[in-house]
């Protein structure tokens, strides 16, 4: 069985291609993942895939496909993109993709898709294959609960499933006519961390010492926006004995920025080390608000969840966005338990408060509680076998 695989907007500096490949072998299946995240999920999908027969890989995606064993056709990187201004600067780059998949789709007319998120991107292309006659399964659905809700007429239209990964949207979906299935969140599929002890001890730290881990995100705008104020609040928890981790994603973080991080006192993780494990080591996190804070609550560690974007983006998000909260604990939860700092609350000194108070035992005890229900919420282990079993039984 062969799988042709499309990642769009992956780590990197660069793209290398060799479209020939993939258009002289017809594919089954063609997956379509966005973002590191969709990356990831995607690949740990392919591995399940693997695992019941589905040998021969073949694809274009990022790092964490490759490592799944897909062979790559192309490696796409560091496309994504966090608000308008973003968006548009890319603009070009997408639609150069956009024309190019829509072709090779036409023409090889696989039997499934799977697109993995990346709404702006998969669902005009769940369209295109829909009217070509593949059927096609959506995992990570679009987050119809905040905003552009007339997503679920066009996924009811165009696709044949939708795996779900927050346990709140099933009912959203099932009141549209939308044939969803809630198959629990990837982040329960990764492993655990490594011994916190051991990722410490490559820190340069000791067991006892206070250590704040700082995610500013994973895409290069993320971590601009975001590094400022989280520099600064380290430099005052650094001078009261506290240690600190700046763990931007991969490739993500300009050397500028790296270098104010290191000025000030700041532990950077060795490449090998992830931002998981640094979660998992840390006694408490400020983090961007995205999927690390969701793996910051499911590894049980105090955070608060910083949200900065450009300005054009925040005033469209007053009046488009309809949610009480921006951070995933907090719309998991149904309440506002998880501390949530927005656009201009995001300064040194507000990180420096927030980040004691995260030390505390009273708030770790309290958060904790939250990070149990949530973990009640999200279920078990297992996403990634559910979406393999929807897509394998669709195959011809």
């Amino acid at each position: 069985m062969r799988i042709f695989c499309y990642s769009s907007g992956l780590r990197g500096a660069a793209a290398v291609c060799c479209p020939q490949m993939a258009l002289d072998r017809k594919p089954q299946l063609l997956i379509v993942a966005g973002e590191p995240s969709g990356d990831r999920a995607a690949a740990n999908v392919a591995t399940q895939l693997k695992q019941q027969g589905c040998t021969d890989l073949i694809g274009v995606g990022g790092d964490q496909m490759a490592e799944a064993g897909v062979q790559l056709v192309c490696h796409i990187h560091n496309q994504a993109s966090v608000g308008v201004a973003e968006s548009v600067r890319r603009l070009s780059f997408w639609m150069d993709m956009w024309h190019n998949l829509r072709h090779s789709a036409n023409r090889l007319k696989p039997a499934v898709a799977l697109l993995v998120d990346a709404p702006e991107f998969n669902l005009p292309l769940a369209r295109v294959l829909s009217e070509a006659g593949t059927t096609v399964v959506y995992y990570v659905g679009p987050q119809v609960w905040a905003w552009r809700r007339h997503r679920l007429g066009l996924l009811k239209e165009r696709t044949d499933v939708v795996a779900l990964i927050l346990p709140f949207e099933k009912p959203l979906y099932d009141r549209a006519g939308v044939n969803a299935v809630y198959v629990g969140h990837p982040l329960l599929d990764e492993p655990r961390p490594r011994n916190p002890r051991h990722i410490r001890r490559q820190l340069g730290m000791g067991p006892m010492d206070r250590l704040v881990a700082f995610l500013p995100g994973s895409r290069p705008g993320e971590v601009a926006r975001h590094a400022g104020p989280m520099i600064e609040s380290a430099e005052m928890l650094t001078q009261q004995g506290i240690s600190c981790v700046f763990a931007p994603g991969p490739h993500s973080a300009a050397p500028k920025i790296i270098e104010r991080a290191k000025a000030v006192g700041m532990q950077l993780p060795p490449p090998h080390v992830s931002g998981r494990n640094v979660l998992g080591a840390a006694r408490a996190a400020i983090v961007a608000s995205g999927t690390a804070t969701l793996e910051a609550a499911t590894l049980g560690t105090p955070l608060a969840i910083v949200y900065r974007v450009d300005g054009i983006s925040w005033q469209l998000g007053q009046f488009l966005v309809k949610v009480p909260y921006v951070g995933l604990p907090n719309l998991i939860a149904g309440r506002g338990g998880i501390p949530e700092l927005l656009q201009d609350q995001v300064t040194g000194p507000a990180l420096f408060q927030q980040a004691l108070k995260l030390l505390e035992p009273e708030e770790n005890r309290r958060q904790k509680a939250i990070f149990a229900f949530i973990a009640d919420q999200l279920g078990t282990a297992g996403a990634a076998r559910q979406v393999a079993s929807l897509v394998l039984d669709r195959l011809p």
